[in-house]
């Protein structure tokens, strides 16, 4: 569970933000709960998995985005022949 703390406002587009679709995220869920707001979180932390779960996601993302990379500056040897 994460806690969120805001006007409504920055409140909505923060959940419309946080629904990304984009590789390597795909959020599947997202459930809410909104409650009065009341001020008392000033900042907020990104808390990771471990160590090689984010390695592993960060070396796929990577290898993907050089392959998209590679196809877009040449186009015609993107069937891999």
């Amino acid at each position: 569970m994460h806690v969120v703390d805001g006007e409504d406002r920055g409140m909505e587009q923060f959940i419309e933000r946080v629904k990304i679709q984009r590789h390597p995220i795909a959020v599947e869920r997202l459930e809410t709960r909104f409650e009065d707001f009341t001020g008392e979180f000033q900042y907020f932390v990104l808390k990771r998995g471990d160590s090689n779960e984010e390695l592993s996601e960060c070396l796929d993302f990577a290898g993907s985005s050089l392959v998209l990379f590679f196809w877009a500056k040449n186009p015609s040897r993107s069937g891999g022949k």
